[in-house]
């Protein structure tokens, strides 16, 4: 800790709009920055899309490409940045970032666990790497988190007998879901009719959202009900899985009905407008788009995943199918829900206090995530410092 401040240096690949990098993004909106800085060690080297917005909020970037002298360079930068918490969002090379961090002296080192299947090397050589990092995790982190139970119990499976254990959800910032949305004024905005059902997906096209099947249910949705359209919000970096999409577009004949939209600063209102949110990952460590739905408003079917039953354990309107049922099954129960009650400003109302008394604030996150950072500076004779800087009330 230096003059009061706790220096927390997070490790991720790149600064891309990812679910973990939004919510450090909103974390860093509400934190007390007069006890905390932010810096990150981004191990691609390349810069991201959030890069600004980092620097904008104070963080503090080093692009540190991962390669022969990483080591050197990764432990100079924990001594001339006075380091007091290594977070590291990776998942493989998080022992070695362990390992690292112990070498140069930091008290605190964190392996947060964001996906809900630990990768799998056929490789030899790789594997035997893969047994190193988990032995190094084991050995050299001083806390293990996941953005789930479900996350935890597949990346940790005896996480619940292991003391150094805590699940912590991805915050979540409500204050944007406050305002009500004018449906008819965003729908004008997108061409879609009054009286069409609007189905949205929101997430990155990366082969976990399972882009492809979602359109193959769409267009069983679209030949029961010919008014339904779809918007895609998302951003895709490498290029080739929006392509994918465009081209099955094309194919299917839903030019017409389907909205890429591409990355969006409005979705709080989109969703509010949306009648469903249609879901089939693969796999998500948590599913923060489904939350952001569920505190909209806006019922969701989504593929049978473990996390999707945590979020429903507190928000009614998520209805989980498995991804062996057939398109034609999936598109039946799309237009049920679809089709259901409209939404009120009690219903909204009744989606903000569900909000209110779950685990999913970004207050809840932010007190769980500084109360172990924290132990950085009990450990070193200073007394801890709040958690949060003033927040309006009404804000979780």
């Amino acid at each position: 800790m230096v003059d009061g401040v706790t220096n927390i240096l997070h490790v991720y690949n790149r600064l891309a709009p990812g679910g973990a990098e939004l919510r450090t993004l909103d974390l860093m909106r509400h934190i007390d920055r007069r006890h905390y800085q932010f810096l990150f060690s981004l191990v691609s080297g390349r810069t991201g899309p959030l890069d600004d917005e980092v620097r904008e909020l104070g963080g503090r970037i080093h692009h540190q490409r991962i390669g022969p002298t990483f080591g050197r360079r990764f432990r100079r930068l924990i001594q001339c940045e006075r380091v007091n918490v290594v977070h590291s969002h990776m998942t493989l090379i998080s022992g070695w970032i362990m390992r690292l961090a112990s070498q140069a002296g930091v008290p605190k080192r964190i392996v947060h666990f964001r996906t809900s299947r630990p990768p799998h090397w056929s490789n030899p050589a790789r594997a035997i790497a893969q047994y190193c990092m988990w032995k190094w995790i084991d050995r050299y982190a001083t806390h293990i988190l996941a953005n789930s139970e479900a996350t935890m119990s597949s990346m940790w499976p005896r996480w619940r007998s292991d003391p150094r254990c805590t699940v912590v959800y991805n915050g979540l910032d409500a204050q944007p879901f406050q305002n009500r949305a004018d449906p008819e004024e965003v729908r004008r905005e997108l061409g879609v009719p009054p009286d069409a059902r609007l189905i949205i997906h929101v997430g990155n096209f990366t082969p976990a959202k399972n882009h492809l099947r979602l359109l193959s249910i769409f267009a069983a949705i679209h030949r029961a009900d010919p008014s339904a359209r779809l918007m895609l919000v998302g951003g895709d970096w490498g290029g080739s899985i929006e392509r994918q999409v465009r081209a099955r577009i094309a194919s299917r004949n839903l030019s017409d009905v389907v909205l890429v939209m591409g990355r969006r600063a409005d979705v709080p209102r989109l969703l509010q407008t949306a009648d469903l949110m249609l879901f089939p990952s693969l796999r998500e460590g948590f599913g923060g788009a489904v939350l952001e739905a569920c505190v909209a408003g806006t019922p969701v079917l989504a593929s049978d995943l473990s996390c999707f039953h945590e979020i429903g354990r507190h928000f009614p309107d998520i209805c989980c199918l498995p991804l062996a049922w057939s398109d034609a099954q999936w598109a039946e129960r799309s237009l049920e829900l679809a089709g259901g009650a409209s939404k009120t400003a009690a219903s909204l109302q009744a989606a903000q206090d569900r909000f209110s008394g779950s685990p999913f604030s970004i207050r809840r996150s932010l007190d769980v995530l500084c109360s172990i950072w924290n132990d950085a500076a009990v450990t070193a004779g200073v007394a801890a410092p709040q958690a949060m800087q003033t927040i309006p009330s009404g804000v979780d």
